[in-house]
């Protein structure tokens, strides 16, 4: 997203394409949260980005399309593609001020990360209970419980 800086005082002017947009689809939402450049000439990379609150009625927002997600289809809820096209919004519409951006969506991306990665544990261990039982059988046919043999060597 490129916008005009906010000390000429003019509405921001957004144009970007936007991937895998949550929820874009759905008929109740009403604000799209924007992250893009926003002081490209800002000695800190950590400073150059702004997080902007885009009411989802403003002119310029097209919604091209709904993606799929792992074979799944959750549209209109699930995932969008949006371009963004000379959208202008206020400069109130900046979240906690210009230059903030990467602070805040870090502090968001955080526990996201951590819910993803529960998950992620969650799915490696359901798939790996029946790989072990299966191992175990094959190695250790004499009938003990595999969980044991698997734990102790055989004496």
């Amino acid at each position: 997203m490129l916008t005009q800086p906010s000390h000429h005082r003019l509405p921001l002017t957004c144009y970007a394409q936007k991937w895998w947009s949550s929820g874009a689809g759905d008929p109740r939402c009403k604000i799209y949260i924007t992250m893009g450049k926003s002081d490209k000439n800002n000695p800190s990379p950590y400073k150059q980005q702004s997080v902007v609150l885009v009411p989802a009625d403003t002119p310029g927002i097209t919604i091209h399309r709904m993606l799929g997600v792992f074979g799944y289809d959750d549209a209109p809820h699930g995932h969008g593609h949006i371009s963004f096209k000379n959208v202008r919004v206020p400069l109130d519409h900046i979240v906690l001020g210009e230059g903030r951006g990467f602070e805040i969506i870090q502090g968001r991306l955080g526990p996201g990360r951590i819910h993803h990665a529960m998950r992620s544990i969650g799915a490696v261990s359901l798939s790996f209970s029946p790989l072990i039982e299966t191992f175990a059988n094959l190695f250790f046919p004499t009938g003990r419980e595999s969980s044991r043999a698997l734990r102790r060597p055989p004496q």
